[in-house]
C-alpha cells in the first residue's frame, strides 16, 4: 500500500539526523580537552546514521543498531556531564534516558503499541532539546573562555 506522505518522512528523518549528527560533531569539538569528544563523535554521528537509515526495508535492524550506539553517546555525555558538575543537564540527560529505555521497551516487547508514535515522537523533541542544551552549554563556555 503506498503512502503518499511517504517521501516527506523520509525527508524529515534525514533531515533530522543530519542536524543532530551536525550537533554532535560541533559538541564533541567543544569536549575534545576532556577526552569525551572522540566517543561522543563517534557514537553521535554513528547513531544518526544508522537512525536515517530507519527508513530503509531494513529497519528494525537499523534500529536497534542505532539504538545501541545513541546509548553509548548518552551514556558518555552523562559520565563528561556528572565530571563537569552540571546536575541540571545531568538529571535532563537521565529523563531523556528513561524516555529512550522506554520507548525501546514498547518497540521491542509490543506492549503499549498504541503509545509507541507518541513515545517515539517525545524521544527525537527530548533528545534533540537536550543535544541543543548541551551545544549552547559548550559554545558558551568556549566563548567565556576565548580572550577578547
Amino acid at each position: 500500500q503506498s503512502n503518499p506522505a511517504m517521501p516527506y518522512a523520509m525527508a524529515g528523518v534525514w533531515i533530522y539526523c543530519v542536524g543532530l549528527a551536525e550537533l554532535f560533531r560541533q559538541l564533541a569539538k567543544g569536549m575534545a580537552a576532556t577526552g569525551h569528544g572522540r566517543w561522543v563523535l563517534i557514537f553521535g554521528i554513528a547513531a544518526m546514521v544508522y537512525s536515517a537509515l530507519t527508513v530503509t526495508p531494513m529497519h528494525d535492524l537499523m534500529v536497534t543498531i542505532s539504538l545501541g550506539f545513541f546509548l553509548a553517546v548518552d551514556i558518555v555525555l552523562l559520565h563528561w556531564l556528572w565530571r563537569q558538575r552540571q546536575l541540571s543537564q545531568w538529571i535532563a540527560g537521565m529523563a531523556n534516558l528513561t524516555l529512550l529505555l522506554t520507548t525501546a521497551v514498547v518497540y521491542y516487547r509490543e506492549v503499549m503499541m498504541v503509545a509507541l508514535p507518541t513515545l517515539q515522537k517525545l524521544t527525537f523533541l527530548s533528545s534533540a532539546a537536550w543535544v541543543l542544551w548541551l551545544h549552547k552549554r559548550s559554545t558558551m563556555a568556549l566563548a567565556s573562555s576565548t580572550p577578547a
